[in-house]
């Protein structure tokens, strides 16, 4: 994907503008100079807004000065109408051309004012295709800001990941300003889409609940299992909203703590890192016990009460779960045979002359030759369970002999081990928070944060535990409602919510799953950027673990990320991580507008020598004095000639260098 040009009507001091952008595969860059006030942070703005209008507010340093982002959308798009189009009824309008390797798209963005003042939520979007401008139409006009979001996300870019395509050099600077950790699960959830998968996890959750809400009573029976299967549904809902609070609670928490420890840190000097190590260490240890009890409690609930059942009684329920395998099957054939009984006198009927009478008599004969097969399997068949859990349950059982009294016992002394080993890097890590004020008033704080963040995780593990026995509960209700209106016409609907229910677990795995599964790549790319752009060469490697901690290890795999770093250092980095999103998430353009004023020089010759050989569009916006001459040679060796914006307001401007 590349940007062909941006057209511009009464936007700033723009009253009308088009600038066409070059490109080529051998001179991808797009070198764009402007004095102060020639509109380049307006012009990057315009392409924001163009593309993603209200939700590309965060992403503009010069609209945040408003909390709520209503507000704060409407005041700075009335100051961006073009002065000379402030009386009487006036448009805003922005226009973007893109060019895939087979499509191209026009996305146009419109605002109306009447005397210099938003007309709210009047605002049209309109994208167009091909050389032939064939306008795109969402199916259903009332959902046409969705289609243009689902259109721009699938196609272009999506707006969580344009902070890190689309910046300047303010912007750069805030996120820099964030910790490592928080930069790097911010950009690997946007790159993986993570809300989105949250998203149509609860639309999901939201149909299955609108079609057995909408199922009609066939019976008191049915009914009452409704009843009793809708407030299960409540009862989950609540504890979902229970884990999500804690999650939240959790955070916040987890990013203090951290802070506190950054600042002992930076109290204890070279001893921080010994004191660094115990605490992660601590909690290593931590999620390892708490792994170790989850299995021990899942041991002791369910496999040893089962095992404890006895070998007689196991075997029994073995034998009655084949039967039905068996009664499954026979049923099955029944069915089909019974199904066959009008061919069967169809084929009687070739051969010989067959009277009404003949034909009922041989229908009925074969009708009682192939039905009531099903008793021949031991019993009535069960037909809550179907066959892949029948497997499973088969399964379990033979599995549940291998369960012992070692295994349990192990596990125990696995988990004491743990608690143990916890107790003696407490007093370690005490031993090394200092005896000075300061440090005493931080180790404090460490204390109680890590106290309430226990109680918040434990209270989670709980509520989370909880959550997966009533999904189970409601795993097992449901399939013996769906048994109950096997016979109703209500059987497809109830099918249809139960597998929006399963469609919604398997995208909340797959978000659980997604994160770990990316993180090597991820690794790798930012130690590629991190090692190319930055000038000290001290870090050999970047890791990024699960938690999305961030880990700068030297060639003797010391961890060097708590070692106070100057701002074009962080700088380094957050531009190390959109350089590896752009790698590995999005086919874009990176539009940068002054990105290089807080970089020394050698810090500006590598990002310009890094990003310029990316095999991909760039377009860099600068002040003429920004770059110096050596700096310029390595942009102009990969771009053609310069564009140059106007000083002041012209009528019309194109692309070509003025």
């Amino acid at each position: 994907m590349r940007l062909n040009a941006i057209g511009l009507r009464n936007w700033k001091s723009y009253r009308r503008f088009r600038l066409d952008i070059p490109y080529g595969r051998e001179k991808p860059v797009a070198l764009i100079e402007g004095n102060n006030g020639s509109g380049k942070t307006s012009l990057l703005e315009a392409f924001v807004l163009c593309l993603y209008g209200r939700l590309g507010i965060p992403l503009l340093a010069r609209a945040n000065s408003v909390s709520r982002v209503d507000q704060s959308y409407e005041r700075f798009m009335e100051r961006a109408l073009n002065s000379g189009a402030r009386q009487g009824r006036a448009q805003i309008a922005i226009e973007i051309t893109f060019q895939s390797d087979d499509n191209e798209y026009v996305i146009e963005r419109i605002w109306h004012f009447v005397d210099g003042a938003l007309r709210k939520n009047d605002e049209e979007v309109r994208i167009f295709q091909g050389a032939d401008r064939i306008i795109l139409a969402s199916p259903d006009p009332k959902d046409d800001e969705r289609f243009v979001r689902d259109f721009i996300d699938q196609n272009i870019l999506q707006d969580n990941l344009a902070g890190f395509f689309i910046l300047d050099g303010e912007h750069l600077e805030r996120m820099a300003s964030i910790n490592m950790d928080g930069q790097v699960k911010t950009a690997l959830e946007a790159a993986i889409g993570i809300d989105r998968l949250r998203r149509a996890s609860a639309d999901l959750r939201t149909y299955a609940r609108e079609r057995r809400r909408n199922l009609p009573d066939n019976a008191a029976a049915t009914a009452e299992a409704r009843l009793a299967l809708n407030n299960l549904g409540r009862e989950i809902e609540e504890r979902a909203t229970s884990v999500e609070l804690l999650l939240a609670e959790i955070g916040p928490l987890r990013e203090r703590r951290d802070d506190v420890v950054s600042r002992i840190g930076r109290l204890h000097g070279d001893s921080y890192r010994a004191f660094k190590t115990h605490f992660e260490q601590r909690e290593s240890v931590i999620r390892e016990r708490d792994a170790l009890r989850d299995e021990l409690r899942r041991l002791l609930s369910g496999e040893l009460a089962q095992a404890l059942a006895g070998e007689t009684l196991r075997t029994a329920a073995l034998e009655r779960i084949k039967a039905e395998h068996k009664a499954a099957q026979l049923k099955g054939d029944e069915e089909r045979n019974l199904n066959r009984a009008s061919e069967f006198v169809d084929r009687v009927s070739r051969h010989t002359t067959v009277t009404d009478d003949v034909a009922r008599a041989l229908a009925l004969a074969w009708r009682e030759m192939w039905g009531n097969r099903t008793a021949d399997a031991g019993g009535p068949l069960l037909s809550h369970l179907g066959e892949t859990d029948r497997l499973s349950v088969v399964e379990h059982l033979l599995n549940l002999s291998s369960v012992s009294a070692s295994d349990i016992r192990d596990l125990a002394r696995a988990v004491s081990r743990a608690d143990e080993r916890i107790g003696q890097l407490d007093r370690a890590l005490g031993e090394q928070k200092g005896t000075d004020d300061q440090s005493k008033s931080l180790a404090e704080e460490l204390n109680g944060i890590q106290e309430e963040l226990a109680r918040a995780e434990a209270r989670h593990a709980m509520e989370a535990a909880a959550l997966r026995e009533l999904e189970d509960r409601r795993s097992c209700e449901e399939q013996q409602l769906a048994v109950s209106l096997g016979e109703s016409g209500n059987a497809v609907a109830f099918k249809r919510s139960a597998a929006a229910d399963r469609a919604a677990d398997l995208i909340d795995a797959l978000a659980e799953a997604a994160v770990p599964q990316n993180l090597d790549a991820l690794s790798a790319e930012i130690t590629d950027a991190y090692r190319s752009m930055a000038h000290k060469t001290v870090v050999e490697q970047i890791k990024v673990d699960e938690e999305g901690r961030v880990t700068l290890l030297d060639r003797s795999g010391r961890d060097l990320h708590e070692l106070d770093a100057s701002a074009g250092e962080n700088q380094i980095f957050t531009l190390s991580l959109m350089s590896a999103l752009a790698r590995l998430a999005a086919d874009f353009p990176i539009i940068m507008d002054s990105p290089f004023a807080r970089l020394d020089a050698e810090h500006r010759r590598r990002v310009i020598g890094h990003f310029t050989e990316m095999d991909r569009q760039l377009v860099l916006l600068v002040h003429p004095a920004e770059l110096h001459p050596g700096e310029l040679a390595l942009v102009t060796r990969r771009s053609g000639e310069s564009l140059k914006l106007p000083s002041t307001e012209r009528l019309p401007v194109t692309g070509a260098a003025s």
